[in-house]
């Protein structure tokens, strides 16, 4: 077992002595309190999959990389039954998720997670909405079939990151407004706000046109 503290090694380092390792098995990333924890793995020195906090994928490891992670510790194991979501080198994985970084945490200032909850805002729309098919096809997952981010990713087959990015566009033009937070497990809602005190009915009939 693999094991020590990022002050000693970068997660590049680490990343890249798994990978030229061709090892297999999951990395294990806590900060000094145990508060945070981040999971990537690895397939023959090959990135799989990530999570962190709900998030997976390569939106899990910029949130990872957002995140200041102070030990590590890499577990052998088989990791066949984790999905493949994520297909760049390490080199290209951490040159992507650094640049992401900035963008993901205004993201985040008006979305607390993937597994947020949303309803159709009624306020301050303005009449005339402009909208890419994208956001009406998000706006009904998301407003109609209340989908969180992450199930509206998979229906969409598109990185949650993107979708997120998406919402947020929406969420700044008060389109959708996040109400809660479904538990992944139950599938009940948790945390969650007061309604809005209508709907937009103009909207609702819009999108169910599409």
């Amino acid at each position: 077992m693999l094991e020590g503290s990022l002050k000693d090694f970068s997660l590049y380092e680490v990343m890249q002595i798994i990978s030229l390792g061709e090892k297999t098995g999951k990395l294990v990333l806590t900060d000094e309190g145990n508060k945070n924890k981040g999971i990537i793995y690895f397939k023959n020195g090959r990135v799989k999959d990530a999570e962190m906090k709900g998030y997976s994928g390569e939106a899990a490891v910029i949130n990872i990389l957002s995140t200041k992670m102070d030990f590590f510790k890499f577990i052998y194991c088989s990791i066949d039954d984790t999905k493949q979501s994520i297909n760049k080198s390490v080199p290209e994985l951490i040159i992507f998720a650094t640049s992401k970084v900035d963008e993901w945490e205004k993201i985040k200032e008006k979305i607390h997670s993937v597994n947020s909850v949303f309803k159709l805002s009624s306020e301050d729309i303005p009449e005339e909405i402009r909208l890419t098919p994208l956001q009406w096809r998000i706006i009904y997952l998301l407003g109609e079939k209340k989908l969180t981010i992450k199930e509206a990713a998979l229906e969409l087959k598109m990185p949650e990151i993107d979708v997120a990015k998406e919402v947020y566009s929406l969420v700044t033009l008060r389109i959708l407004r996040e109400v809660g937070e479904k538990d992944p497990n139950e599938g009940n809602i948790i945390n969650k706000k007061s309604p809005p005190r209508n709907f937009i009915t103009r909207l609702i009939q819009r999108i169910k046109r599409l």
